[in-house]
This record gives C-alpha cells, structure tokens and sequence, in this order.
C-alpha cells in the first residue's frame, strides 16, 4: 500500500506473491562485494520460502547477522568497553548479540531515528513483532516453531531498507 512504502519496505501483494525470499526487483536490489555475503545474498535470492521454509528462515537469520558484523568490520566501529573488559576483541566475538549490533548500526546510520525507511528495522531490533530478532531466534530454535512463506518473505521486507542502506553506506 502507499502508506507502506513511505516506510520504505514493499508490504503489498505484488511483493508478496514472488517465489523467493529476497526481493528480486531492480529497486530493491544493493551490491555486495564480500564474496560469502554475496553468495548468501544469491541464495536468498533464489530460495522458494514455499518449498523450504527452514532453509529461508536460517538463511535470513544468517544473513542479517553477518551483513551486521560486516558493516562493523568494514567501518572500524569500535567495540564498547564493556566487551573490552570482558576480553573480547571483535565484534564476531561469541557472547556479543545480534540486537547489541544491529542497535549499534542503527544508531550510526540513523543516529535520530528520523529514517522512516528504518522505522520496522529499529522495531525489529527491540520489539515482537514477527520480523523480530526473538521471532528469528525462535524460528530456528523452537523445536516445533512452523515457518510461514508469507511471514519469511514479509520478515525480509522489513530489514531490506537495512540491508540496503548498510550495503550503500560508503
């Protein structure tokens, strides 16, 4: 609808009805130059949420961390001192959370929360909504969690403006 893509995802049938997870149309589309990533972004690209939801769920999961921890890396973003004194070094470092990184990016590219395109990535960083990080979390650990195509495609909707705003950050 108008008012969704004001908020910078494509909520609307047209999307939704595409046989894959990612978005597939030119508008939609960011470049990724590290090789792994790319490859993910590839799949993500081919994958039918339909024909394997589990695969799309974890490949939506891994994605979005790694592209996190990518733009960390690649824009030398420091690493709190609370994880310094805990002998941490890097951001990949295990015991450091997806939501800790993703609010950092936020708050780097969107310091004053006026990005109206980001609007459902700051509420899936810190909210319940099913594009959640505990929604993610719990698509993969939930023993008897079921996994939606519509629900994994709409997920992805709601991070693209964040994935391609991470992925066009100079």
């Amino acid at each position: 609808t108008t008012g969704d893509k004001k908020l910078g995802y494509a909520q609307n049938k047209d999307t939704l009805n595409r046989r894959t997870l990612a978005l597939t149309q030119q508008q939609y589309s960011f470049s990724v130059k590290d090789p792994r990533l790319t490859r993910l972004y590839r799949e993500a690209r081919r994958i039918d949420p339909s024909e394997f939801p589990n695969s799309a769920s974890l490949l939506l999961r891994v994605f979005l961390e790694l592209s996190v921890d990518n733009f960390l890396i690649v824009h030398n973003v420091q690493l709190p001192q609370k994880h310094i004194d805990n002998k941490k070094k890097n951001w990949t470092d295990i015991g450091i959370n997806l939501r800790e990184k993703i609010m950092t990016v936020l708050g780097i590219v969107d310091p004053d929360k006026k990005n109206h395109s980001l609007k459902m990535a700051w509420k899936g960083a810190s909210g319940d909504m099913s594009h959640s990080i505990e929604s993610l979390h719990d698509m993969i650990h939930n023993m008897h969690g079921e996994q939606n195509e519509k629900e994994l495609k709409l997920a992805w909707e709601r991070w693209q403006p964040f994935f391609k705003i991470m992925y066009e950050n100079p």
